[in-house]
C-alpha cells in the first residue's frame, strides 16, 4: 500500500494541511523529518491516516477505559448522555470553536488502484455548541467512481485494500520503540503482556485458557460418570426368578377368567337380541299396513290416473300446440304482407330517380376533366421547384456577404487588441524582473541576518565576554546585546522580504495573464483569417450555382424577378388546383350515388324474396293448421273420458307436478313391497333366532348377565396389569444392566480424557494462559532477536541479542567482553534506544510481510544517540528504501536532526491553539 496525499481539516491543533508524499521533495527522498515544537500537532499527521483508513487514533486507542467526562461546549445539550464523552472518542479531536473536521487520504492499494478514504465528523445546525452528529465514512475508487460508506463494508474493503487490520497497521507504520523500552524494562508477567500487544498475538493466551477450561471441563464430566456409575441399582437373580413364576400363574387364570367372562356374555346377547327382534316385527307390520292404507285411499287413485292421462295424451297435446301456433302465424303472415307490397313500390321508384342523377354527375366530371388537362399541372410543378432552388440560392448570397464582412471587421478588431497587448507585455516584463531581483536580494539578506540570531550564533554569542576579541571580526567587544536586541534588527528585513515576495507574485501574475492574452488574439486572428477564406470561396461558389440555377428557371439573378415569376406559376397552380378540386368533388358524387344505386337494388331484391317467403309460409301454416285438426278429432274419438277441454289442461300443466305425482305414486308402491319384504325378512330371523336358544337359568337378565361380565373382566384387566407392571420391572432391569455397562465404559473413557487434559495443563495451561503464552511467545521473541539483531548490527556492532529458551528475558552479548550475557538493563540511554529500534523495526517486517505500507514512522527517542551512533541509525534508516522500498519518516523536535535531514514536514504553532504544516527541503526547495 503506497500513501500518497493527506489532506487535514481541524483536527487538533491543524486548521488545514495539505502534504503530498508523491510530490518533490517528499517523493524524491528515503527519509524525511516531521520537526516542530512540543505540542504543536506532529503525531496529528499520523492520528488523521489512521482516522481516514479506520477511524481510529493511535493517540486515543493506547487508553482501553470506559470512564467520561462532561464537554464544556455543549451548553445548549439537554440530554446528559449528549454531553458525556468517552476519554478514548475521536470528537475530542475536533478543533475548538469549529463544526466540521475531516481526513482525506489518497493512497494506492495492493490492487493497483488508487482511492480515497475520508473520515468525517460535524455539529448540528453548523454551531460551534452544536450537538455532535454521527461520524462518516467513505471509500471511493477513484477509477470507477464506486463508493463504500457503510460501516461494515467500509472496514471489509479497506482491509482489503490495505491487506491488515488497525493493529496490524499501527504495528507495521507506527515503529513502538517506546513500548520496547517498557519491555526491556518490566517484569516477566507485564513483559508477556506487553510482547502479546505489540506482536498482536493474543491467541496463545486464549489457547492456555482453553486447555486449563478443558482440562476442568474432563474433570467434571468424569466425576458425572463416576456418579451415573454409582446411582444404577439392579435386581438380584432371586427376585427376577420370583417375578417371573408370578407372571406365569397369573396367565393361567386370566385364560380361565377370560373364557367364565365369554360364556356369560353370549347368554346376555342372545336376550338382548332376541328383544331386538321382536321389536322390529312389530314395527315392520304397522308400517305395512299404512302403505296398504295409502294405496286404497281416493287421492291416490286421482294422482295416479293424472299421471296415467298425461302419458297417453303426449302426441295429442303436441298436436293441440301445433294447431293454435299455425292458427296465429297464418294471421301475422297476412297483416305483415299489404307492408312489404307497398315497399318494393318505393324502393323501385327510388332506384330509377338515382340513374337519372347518375346521367347529370357524369357530365360535370367530363367538363372539369377537359379543363385540368388544358392547364398542363406536371410542367407548373417542375418550374415552380426550380423557381424555389433559384429563389435559395439568391437569397443565400446576400447572406454570405454579411458573414464575409463580419470576419473582416473581426480580424480588424483582434489586431488592435494584439498590438496593445504587446505594448503591454515589455512594461510589465521590466517589472517583473525588478521584482524579482528585489526578492532575491531580500532573501539573502534575511538568510544571512537570520543565521546571526539562530542557535549556534546564539552560543557562539554566549561565550563572548566585555573586552575580549571577537573570533569573527576581530574586534574588541565593547558591549554585549540581549537576543531579542538582534531579533528587532531582523524583522524589518522580514517584512521587506515578504513585501518583496508578494510584489513579484503579482508582477508574474500580470504577466502571465497578458501573454495568454497576445497568445489568445494571434489564434484568435488565425482562426477567423481562415474563415474569412472559406467565406469568400464559399460565396464565388454560391454565385456560380445561383446562376445556373437562374437561367434553368428561365428568370435572371435577381430576387424580385424570381419572385414575380413565382407568382405567376402560383396563380396557374391555382387554377389547376380548383380544376382539380371539381374532378373530385364530382367523383365523389358519382361514388356515393352509385353506392346509394346499388343499395337500392339490393333493397329491392331483399323485399322481394321476403314478400315470397312470407306468401309460401302462410300456406304452409294454413296447411298445418288443417292436419293438426284432423289428428285431434281421431283423439277424442279414441279417448272420449279425455275432451277437448281436458286436453288442455294437460297441456297446461307444468312437467315438474307430473314428474312430482309420479315420483309419489311410484314411492308409495315400492314402499309397500319393501315393507312387505321386510316384515317377512325380520319374522324369519326371529324363528332362526329362537331355535338357538341358550341354556338360561330362571334368574338370567341381560342386566344380570352384564355385571357378571364386567366382574369377570375387571378381574382379567387387574391380572393383566399386574403382569404387565412386573413385565416392565424385568424389562427396566434389563435396560438398567446396559446401561450400568455403557456408564462403567464412559466412566473409562471419561478417565483417560481426564488424565490427557490433566497432562497437557500441568506444562501448559492456566486460568490466564500465561504458560502456554510465555512459551509461545519465547520462540516469538527468538525470531524477533534474529531480525534485530540485522538493524542492531548497522546501529553499532557491539551488541548481540539474545534471550534464554522458554524465557521474556533480553540479554545483551557484548564484544568488548566476549562469552558474557548481561541484562538490556546495564545499557545507556542511547544504547537502549538503539535496541528498542532494532526491535521495532523488526517487529514492523515481521508484520508486514507482502502487504507493507510504503512509509514507516518513528517518533521521538533520537536525542540520547551520540554523533556516531546518530549516523549509523540514519544511515540504516535510509538503506531501509534501498532494501525493501519503504521511506522512513521521523517525528521529533531534536535541532540535530533538522540540520541532518534536508526534507522536512515542518509543524509550527501560529497561536495557541492552531499550528501550520509546510513541506520544505533545506537545500533550497519548499512546497
Amino acid at each position: 500500500m503506497k500513501l500518497k496525499r493527506i489532506t487535514i481539516h481541524n483536527i487538533a491543533s491543524i486548521a488545514d494541511a495539505e502534504i503530498d508524499f508523491v510530490a518533490s521533495p517528499l517523493a524524491d527522498t528515503p527519509l524525511f523529518l516531521i520537526a516542530g515544537p512540543t505540542g504543536a500537532g506532529k503525531s496529528i499527521i499520523l492520528d488523521s491516516v489512521c482516522l481516514a483508513l479506520y477511524a481510529r487514533a493511535p493517540r486515543l486507542t493506547r487508553f482501553k477505559t470506559d470512564e467520561k467526562y462532561e464537554d464544556s461546549t455543549l451548553v445548549g445539550v439537554e440530554k446528559e448522555k449528549d454531553r458525556n464523552v468517552g476519554v478514548d472518542a475521536n470528537r475530542q479531536l475536533m478543533r475548538r470553536s469549529t463544526v466540521e473536521c475531516f481526513a482525506k487520504l489518497l493512497l494506492e492499494g495492493n490492487d493497483g488502484n488508487d482511492y480515497e478514504a475520508q473520515w468525517h465528523l460535524h455539529r448540528s445546525r453548523n454551531k460551534a455548541t452544536g450537538k455532535f452528529q454521527k461520524e462518516d465514512q467513505t471509500l471511493t475508487l477513484l477509477k470507477t467512481g464506486e463508493t463504500w460508506t457503510k460501516k461494515a463494508d467500509f472496514e471489509a474493503k479497506v482491509q482489503e485494500v490495505v491487506g491488515m487490520k488497525y493493529e496490524q497497521f499501527c504495528r507495521t507504520s507506527l515503529l513502538a520503540q517506546g513500548e520496547f523500552t517498557r519491555f526491556l524494562q518490566s517484569k516477566s508477567d507485564e513483559k508477556a503482556e506487553i510482547l502479546e500487544r505489540l506482536t498482536g498475538i493474543d491467541i496463545y493466551s486464549a489457547v492456555g485458557r482453553k486447555i486449563a477450561e478443558h482440562a476442568k471441563a474432563a474433570s467434571d464430566a468424569y466425576d458425572r460418570c463416576c456418579q451415573a456409575v454409582a446411582g444404577i441399582s439392579l435386581l438380584s437373580d432371586e427376585e427376577k426368578a420370583a417375578v417371573a413364576e408370578a407372571i406365569d400363574v397369573r396367565k393361567k387364570r386370566i385364560e380361565e377368567v377370560k373364557a367364565e367372562a365369554d360364556a356369560a356374555d353370549a347368554k346376555r346377547k342372545w336376550i338382548a337380541d332376541n328383544a331386538t327382534f321382536e321389536a322390529q316385527c312389530v314395527e315392520a307390520r304397522r308400517r305395512a299396513d299404512n302403505l296398504k292404507t295409502a294405496m286404497e285411499s281416493d287421492e291416490f287413485k286421482q294422482r295416479r290416473q293424472l299421471v296415467a292421462d298425461y302419458d297417453r295424451s303426449a302426441s295429442a297435446r303436441v298436436y293441440l300446440s301445433q294447431r293454435d301456433k299455425a292458427r296465429a302465424d297464418a294471421a301475422a303472415l297476412k297483416k305483415e304482407l299489404p307492408g312489404l307490397e307497398r315497399s318494393l313500390e318505393d324502393a323501385d321508384g327510388k332506384g330509377k330517380a338515382l340513374e337519372g342523377d347518375i346521367c347529370l354527375i357524369n357530365k360535370a366530371l367530363d367538363a372539369a376533366t377537359k379543363r385540368l388537362v388544358a392547364i398542363d399541372k406536371p410542367a407548373l410543378d417542375c418550374r415552380l421547384k426550380k423557381l424555389n432552388d433559384a429563389r435559395v440560392l439568391v437569397s443565400g448570397l446576400d447572406g454570405q456577404r454579411k458573414l464575409i464582412d463580419t470576419h473582416a471587421e473581426t480580424i480588424a478588431e483582434s489586431r488592435k487588441k494584439l498590438k496593445a497587448a504587446q505594448e503591454r507585455i515589455s512594461v510589465e516584463k521590466a517589472e517583473y524582473d525588478s521584482a524579482d531581483t528585489d526578492f532575491r536580494d531580500c532573501s539573502a539578506l534575511y538568510a544571512q541576518m537570520e543565521m546571526s540570531v539562530g542557535n549556534a550564533a546564539k552560543e557562539l554569542r554566549s561565550k563572548l565576554v566585555v573586552g575580549a576579541e571577537c573570533p569573527v571580526c576581530g574586534q574588541r567587544v565593547g558591549q554585549l546585546l540581549a537576543d531579542e536586541h538582534f531579533q528587532s534588527v531582523l524583522e524589518p528585513v522580514r517584512v521587506r522580504k515578504v513585501n518583496a515576495e508578494e510584489r513579484l507574485r503579482k508582477a508574474a501574475t500580470t504577466l502571465a495573464v497578458t501573454q495568454k492574452e497576445v497568445a489568445q488574439q494571434s489564434g484568435e486572428i488565425d482562426r477567423t483569417t481562415k474563415k474569412l477564406e472559406k467565406a469568400r470561396a464559399d460565396y464565388a461558389s454560391m454565385v456560380e450555382k445561383a446562376s445556373t440555377a437562374c437561367r434553368d428557371a428561365e428568370t435572371s439573378v435577381d430576387i424580385d424577378a424570381v419572385n414575380n415569376a413565382l407568382a405567376v406559376v402560383a396563380g396557374k397552380l391555382r387554377e389547376a388546383a380548383q380544376a382539380q378540386t371539381e374532378c373530385d368533388t364530382q367523383r365523389r358524387r358519382f361514388d356515393d350515388t352509385n353506392k346509394l344505386l346499388a343499395a337500392t337494388k339490393d333493397a329491392i331484391a331483399k323485399i322481394t324474396a321476403r314478400l315470397s317467403e312470407r306468401r309460401a309460409a302462410l300456406a304452409n301454416a294454413d296447411k298445418t293448421a288443417a292436419e293438426s285438426e284432423a289428428a285431434l278429432a281421431e283423439f277424442f274419438a279414441a279417448n272420449p273420458q279425455i275432451g277437448e277441454a281436458a286436453l288442455v289442461n294437460l297441456s297446461q300443466t307444468s312437467r315438474a307436478r307430473i314428474d312430482s305425482e309420479r315420483d309419489y305414486c311410484q314411492r308409495i308402491m315400492a314402499d309397500a313391497d319393501k315393507s312387505a319384504g321386510a316384515l317377512a325378512s325380520v319374522e324369519k330371523m326371529l324363528e332362526n333366532h329362537r331355535a338357538n336358544r341358550p341354556a338360561l337359568a330362571e334368574a338370567d337378565t341381560a342386566d344380570s348377565l352384564q355385571t357378571v361380565v364386567a366382574e369377570k373382566r375387571a378381574e382379567a384387566d387387574a391380572l393383566l396389569q399386574s403382569n404387565a407392571l412386573d413385565a416392565q420391572r424385568l424389562a427396566d432391569d434389563k435396560k438398567q444392566a446396559e446401561a450400568h455397562a455403557a456408564a462403567l465404559v464412559a466412566a473409562e473413557k471419561a478417565r483417560a480424557e481426564k488424565d490427557k487434559w490433566d497432562t497437557l495443563c500441568k506444562y501448559l495451561g492456566d486460568r490466564e494462559g500465561k504458560q502456554f503464552r510465555k512459551v509461545a511467545q519465547s520462540f516469538i521473541l527468538s525470531h524477533l532477536l534474529n531480525i534485530a539483531n540485522g538493524y542492531l548490527c548497522r546501529f553499532s556492532d557491539r551488541y548481540t541479542l539474545t534471550c534464554q529458551p522458554g524465557s521474556l528475558v533480553i540479554l545483551v552479548e557484548d564484544t568488548h567482553n566476549p562469552g558474557v550475557s548481561q541484562s538490556a538493563n546495564i545499557l545507556s540511554g542511547g544504547e537502549s534506544f538503539m535496541v528498542s529500534l532494532s526491535l521495532a523495526l523488526a517487529l514492523s517486517r515481521l508484520n508486514a510481510a507482502d502487504n507493507g505500507v510504503d512509509t514507516l514512522f518513528i517518533d521521538e527517542g533520537f536525542g540520547t544517540l551520540s554523533d556516531e551512533c546518530l549516523t549509523n541509525v540514519m544511515d540504516t534508516l535510509e538503506a531501509l528504501h534501498q532494501m525493501g522500498g519503504r521511506r522512513v519518516g521521523i517525528i521529533s523536535h531534536v535541532d540535530e536532526l533538522s540540520h541532518r535531514i534536508p526534507v522536512q514536514v515542518r509543524v509550527e504553532r501560529v497561536d495557541a491553539t492552531r499550528s501550520e504544516v509546510e513541506v520544505v527541503d533545506t537545500c533550497g526547495y519548499a512546497d
